[in-house]
Formats: structure tokens, C-alpha cells, sequence
């Protein structure tokens, strides 16, 4: 409700956000975009793939990002942005996007993990197809798909913040925002 109050955030982006494992989406109101991405991380103890939900609000002076997960993604942003530079000098959406691409590329450690087990595991299924092997191949299938199911509509969600009629989103950034959905 304070959130409500004080940035005019409408009251069902607001709902969306209270209900977490909602789908990656972008939305349009009158005064800011609604947008929730997904992060995908390995628990480190059972490297078990979680996904938690992002949301985040641009209006045309303000960002506000809610996540309740317990990795604090943003932290190489907030490095940037006490350096200087564009984040300070090109207005919110820059820093959406800012936060758009720390939330595309955390994904990259996660893929290049899962291709070199991947890699070792089909070096011992070939010398010896034991069960343990074939479990562990079949659980490595089940994290792509939990990964591919988080990250494949972020790429429709940042196609959308792209388009002209998007709201809050200048020219100059939809540049960055090509180069986010390409790593995406």
C-alpha cells in the first residue's frame, strides 16, 4: 500500500507481485511498466535449480525492483552506479535496462555448469551406463527444462519493452534493450 501511495503503482501489477511464480510479463499502465522476470539459481547445498520472481516498475523518474529470494543479483549495478557513469547520466529506463541484462546474463554461470556436467557425464555413460549416471542425466534434463521455462518468455518480455508504444522507454535505450534480448 505504501508502494501504492507513493509511486501511483496499480493495484493488480501490485497483486501480481504478492502472488509469486507468475510468468515472465510486461505490462503498460498510465503512469509506468509493470515488468517480472524470473531468476534462475542452484540451491548450493542440493544444486537444485529455484526460481524466483523479480518485479520491477519504471515510471519516468523512478525504478523500483521487488525480489525476495535470498541472492542479491543487483549489487554489481549498485557498484555501477556508485563508479558514475550511464546509469547516472541516462534516467530510469537505462537502469531497468541495467537491471534487465544483470538479470539475463546471471544465467550464464548457470549454463556453463550444467554443460561441463553435462560433458562428464556422458564421459561416464560411455565407459559405464549405470544407474546413478542415467539418474543424473535424467535430473540434468529436468534443470534445462526448469531453465527453459523461466528464461524463454524474458525474451518476449523484453521484445515488448523494445516496441515504440512501450511506455517510460526512450530511443537511446531501446539500443541496450536489442543487445538484452540478443543475450537472451
Amino acid at each position: 500500500q505504501d508502494l501504492q501511495q507513493a509511486f501511483g503503482l496499480h493495484p493488480l501489477a501490485l497483486e501480481d507481485v504478492l502472488h509469486r511464480g507468475q510468468r515472465a510479463k510486461a505490462e503498460a499502465y498510465d503512469a509506468h511498466q509493470f515488468v517480472i522476470l524470473n531468476l534462475v539459481r542452484r540451491d548450493s547445498q542440493d544444486e537444485v535449480c529455484q526460481v524466483d520472481q523479480l518485479s520491477l516498475f519504471l515510471g519516468s523518474n523512478f525504478v523500483v525492483s521487488i525480489h525476495d529470494g535470498e541472492r542479491d543479483v543487483f549489487e554489481p549495478v549498485r557498484q555501477r552506479i556508485r563508479a558514475g557513469g550511464k546509469i547516472r547520466r541516462l534516467g530510469a529506463d537505462y537502469l531497468l535496462y541495467a537491471l534487465l541484462d544483470t538479470i539475463v546474463d546471471s544465467g550464464f554461470p548457470l549454463l556453463d555448469a550444467l554443460g561441463d556436467e553435462l560433458e562428464a557425464l556422458e564421459d561416464e555413460i560411455l565407459l559405464d551406463a549405470n544407474q546413478e549416471a542415467r539418474n543424473r542425466l535424467h535430473y540434468a534434463k529436468r534443470e534445462l527444462v526448469v531453465m527453459r521455462r523461466a528464461w524463454w518468455p524474458q525474451r518476449e518480455v523484453i521484445a515488448a519493452l523494445m516496441r515504440d508504444d512501450a511506455p517510460c522507454i526512450n530511443e537511446a535505450t531501446r539500443v541496450y534493450l536489442r543487445d538484452c534480448h540478443d543475450h537472451s
